[in-house]
């Protein structure tokens, strides 16, 4: 069986894609520092290894034939706040991982990109078309590893493929972070029973999209022989507004709504959503789940767990931009 390696796969979208891996009984090593994953998510199955990518040596990729890089600092808006741990975490993560790739002949990466390429001059829907025009520095680090990985791999040292994620959730998403992930935060706050903050009126569109909806495109990126050379968008074409997302969250757990308006984030993009025609043309319709359903899906979940106190001390604050969002301050 082929030798895979998985960055980040003790994060959430990294150990569902794990747990698919195994099940088809693939060689699986996963590295991960943890700094935003937990051990308990980590495949009884997979080799692990508790070391940061910036710093992982080639020999660690000695035989792995396919890469899938999901290791990355998350957020928009937190990146304004903390870009030290940004580009560190992004961008030197990712050349290292290219470098390692290089010296230990692997045949094919699989780099999970963000919809924040795009950036919010853009009008969406998103397309792969679209030139790319991050508007903060998350964006940017996406974008750079985006361009380097391109390069390499059209030197012919891999091949690639870049997958842009939208608002991934589900069961397995950390409720606990409280700087990215909105569903985790809605969820979190309002078992906490706690108003569910919104930043801004509450008519930012954004495309949502279930963790099990996308994980069997994400491994057909990384062993399909035929899909290579590829950017696509992996994300619900029905984008929804933070409000009716907030309205979702309080219907699932049949209670009041109890939310509360805050002025709008810095570097927020108001409308944000892709097309996901190009990866329908490529894996087929991936979107099976409603969204209600996914929500209700997710707070069942929620409810067995006693860990969505928010963890606000996950990164420094390299820039001091004034208040910070509320769920930042652990509140």
């Amino acid at each position: 069986m082929k030798k895979v390696l998985v960055t980040g796969g003790a994060g959430f979208i990294g150990s569902h894609l794990v747990n698919m891996l195994a099940s088809k009984g693939y060689n699986i090593l996963v590295v991960d520092d943890l700094s935003t994953g937990s051990e308990e998510n980590i495949n009884a199955d997979a080799t692990f290894y508790n070391e940061p990518v910036e710093s992982m040596p080639p020999e660690r990729l000695e035989g792995v034939e396919i890469v899938f890089h999901l290791a990355s600092i998350s957020g928009e808006t937190i990146s304004f706040h903390a870009p030290k741990a940004c580009f560190l975490k992004n961008v030197q993560a990712g050349y290292n991982l290219i470098r390692c790739c290089i010296e230990s002949k692997v045949k094919k990466v699989v780099f999970t990109s963000s919809m924040a390429v795009y950036g919010s001059r853009q009008t969406p829907p998103f397309t792969e078309e679209m030139a790319c025009d991050p508007t903060d520095p998350y964006g940017v680090s996406k974008q750079t590893i985006e361009y380097l990985l391109r390069s390499y791999g059209e030197l012919g040292f891999f091949n690639w493929n870049i997958l842009r994620l939208h608002n991934v959730y589900g069961p397995g998403m950390s409720l606990k972070d409280p700087f990215r992930g909105v569903v985790g935060i809605f969820v979190s706050q309002a078992l906490q029973r706690k108003p569910v903050s919104i930043y801004g009126d509450g008519d930012q569109t954004r495309s949502f999209t279930f963790i099990t909806d996308i994980i069997p495109s994400l491994v057909r990126a990384g062993l399909d022989d035929n899909i290579s050379a590829q950017i696509l968008n992996l994300g619900s074409d029905t984008p929804k507004s933070l409000r009716s997302v907030a309205k979702a969250v309080f219907s699932a757990l049949k209670e009041k709504e109890n939310i509360r308006y805050f002025p709008d984030r810095l570097g927020e993009a108001k409308y944000a959503y892709p097309t996901s025609k190009r990866a329908r043309e490529k894996f087929g319709d991936f979107i099976k789940t409603e969204f209600d359903l996914g929500i209700r899906s997710t707070i069942e979940w929620g409810k067995t767990r006693d860990d969505y106190l928010f963890d606000s001390n996950k990164l420094n604050f390299d820039l001091e931009l004034g208040q910070s969002p509320i769920p930042w301050l652990g509140n």
